[in-house]
């Protein structure tokens, strides 16, 4: 399968994916809108849109015999131990980018980051949106972009295009002009240790705890 061809069925399924969870929002929006929960159900929407579409994609590529690499070939421990380890590197730079832009430009980066919002949700609508954004986002997107998304690049011999394509998504799916540099580094980042291990758990959990993390800071004052 052509780099081309790739290119333009994954921009499809990206969009979809948009659009599906558009669609899934949209009845819930009238109820939520302009309160706590409608970080958390727009953040459910979209990952329910990706996870149709994954399946979707997955059922394609299995129907024209396209092999995807194993998702968890490399060893779970290296899995895990480079996870972390790749996941606490990010966390730090990922702080370190954010206060050196902000010292740059003056710019409160605080007031362009909607999950700062948590810091007046209620308890239960805190752990909804947590659960949401630091556990179910890390699995859902990895899946997406790194399983089967940079898996197909790597199955057709384009990993530098795949490199160049998951990134360019990864930092569009934020939807965060400011923080383009950060969500390149993280989507590099977590592209890496998935190439390093073979593993698909280790960049769930440096994506996992690169947000995870976040979500502390946000929600406990230090």
């Amino acid at each position: 399968m052509s780099r081309k061809k790739l290119c333009l069925i994954f921009t499809g399924d990206f969009l979809l994916a948009i659009v599906v969870g558009v669609i899934l929002f949209l009845p819930a929006a009238f109820f939520v809108r302009e309160t706590e929960f409608e970080l958390f159900t727009a953040a459910l929407a979209t990952q329910a849109g990706f996870v149709a579409v994954c399946l979707y994609r997955l059922y394609r590529f299995r129907r024209i015999g396209f092999l995807l690499p194993s998702f968890f070939a490399g060893s779970t421990r290296e899995a895990v131990r480079w996870g972390v380890i790749t996941g606490l590197v990010l966390f730090v730079l990922n702080i370190t980018h954010g206060m050196i832009l902000q010292s740059l430009s003056g710019i409160d980066l605080a007031e362009y980051n909607p999950w700062v919002r948590m810091e007046e949700f209620s308890f239960f609508s805190c752990l909804l949106t947590f659960t949401a954004g630091g556990l179910l986002a890390p699995v859902v997107e990895e899946f997406f972009l790194r399983g089967i998304m940079f898996g197909a690049f790597i199955a057709a011999g384009c990993t530098r295009t795949g490199v160049i394509f998951t990134t360019i998504l990864f930092v569009g799916l934020h939807l965060d002009p400011l923080n383009s540099f950060a969500y390149a580094m993280l989507g590099l980042g977590f592209l890496w240790v998935y190439y390093r291990t073979r593993n698909l758990l280790a960049p769930i959990i440096a994506h996992g705890i690169n947000n995870v993390v976040g979500f502390i800071f946000i929600l406990i004052p230090f």
